[in-house]
Order: structure tokens, then C-alpha cells, then sequence
């Protein structure tokens, strides 16, 4: 089982089964987005000078302001 988001994002990359299931366009525009969040989380991580925590104020603002 993946530990993080990235290498989950590795795993269904090289996936044939979900590709095959799911499509590549799918497969390849969910990796993107979800690339992307993660891209934007270790930006987050960086730019605060923060360890990650469970959950850090980026999720918390990213995931949960809408509920």
C-alpha cells in the first residue's frame, strides 16, 4: 500500500489494470489534478517552514472550509 498521496499518484501512473478499467484519459487528467494538489501542498509545507501534522492548516483550509 502507497504511504503518501505521491506514491499512490506513482502506482496508478504505472497501473494497467485501472488504465485499462478507467481509460488514459482519465487516468492521466486525474493524475494531473491531483499532481497538481500535491504541488501545492509541499509548496504550502515550504513556504511555512511547518513538518507536516495531522491535518495542517493547508488541509484544513483546502478540504474542510466548504463544509
Amino acid at each position: 500500500m502507497p504511504a503518501s498521496l505521491g506514491e499512490a499518484l506513482a502506482a496508478l501512473d504505472k497501473s494497467t489494470l485501472f488504465r485499462h478499467q478507467l481509460g488514459d484519459v482519465f487516468v492521466d487528467y486525474y493524475l494531473k489534478l491531483k499532481g497538481s494538489e500535491l504541488g501545492r501542498y509541499r509548496q504550502w509545507l515550504e513556504d511555512n517552514r511547518v513538518a507536516e501534522s495531522e491535518p495542517t492548516e493547508w488541509e484544513q483550509n483546502e478540504y474542510f472550509d466548504f463544509f
